[in-house]
């Protein structure tokens, strides 16, 4: 292994620790020193790769988001229609397993970034990641007849969006959510993106 892919590989592994230290403890109270208990390194080290708390924590965020985005991006690649790719991609972002967690650090993530201008703007980078590959499976199965949509591409891919935000905000503040509540509200979801999309298989 190159030394490169050696640090690559580090500094993946430190970011992962920082985004699990920021799950536990919110993003405005987590230190470099928590970071590096949950990596299991000195700071020294740490600081080797981040020098302040302010970069580990712009870099952490953008790691969260991109590693959640691209799971679920992953998962639609092997869908054979355009709308079957926006199903899997709704039902993998609305997966029961972690969702908790993983809602709790995007909306602790997304409440510091109002903040913090540099954060701000890792939040519409991450955005951006989030639209691209549901931009991308509306308009190739607007293209060859798929989708029938009644809005934009951009409005429905902004309106799914909303749809996920807004449940992870109810699943992090309301204590009766569980995975049938879930289950039903993925179902509605899904209901309100058909209509949106017009598949016509």
């Amino acid at each position: 292994m190159s030394r490169t892919t050696d640090n690559d590989a580090r500094r993946t592994e430190l970011l992962a620790a920082a985004g699990r230290a920021i799950a536990r403890l919110g993003f405005d109270h987590v230190r470099l020193r928590d970071v590096a208990t949950e990596a299991g390194v000195s700071i020294g080290l740490l600081q080797h790769y981040f020098e302040t708390r302010e970069q580990l924590g712009q870099e952490a965020f953008a790691f969260v988001c991109r590693e959640r985005a691209d799971r679920i991006t992953a998962a639609s690649a092997h869908a054979q229609s355009g709308w079957e790719r926006i199903e899997t991609y709704l039902r993998v972002a609305l997966d029961w397993t972690d969702l908790s967690d993983r809602s709790g650090t995007w909306l602790d993530l997304a409440a510091a970034a109002s903040r913090d201008p540099n954060l701000k703007h890792q939040t519409s980078l991450s955005f951006e990641i989030w639209r691209s590959p549901l931009i991308t499976a509306i308009d190739e199965g607007t293209a060859n007849g798929e989708l029938k949509p009644i809005v934009s591409t951009e409005a429905a891919a902004d309106a799914i969006l909303a749809l996920i935000d807004g449940t992870e905000v109810r699943v992090v503040a309301d204590d009766r959510d569980d995975a049938a509540t879930l289950e039903r509200t993925l179902d509605t979801t899904l209901i309100i993106t058909r209509h949106l999309l017009g598949p016509t298989g």
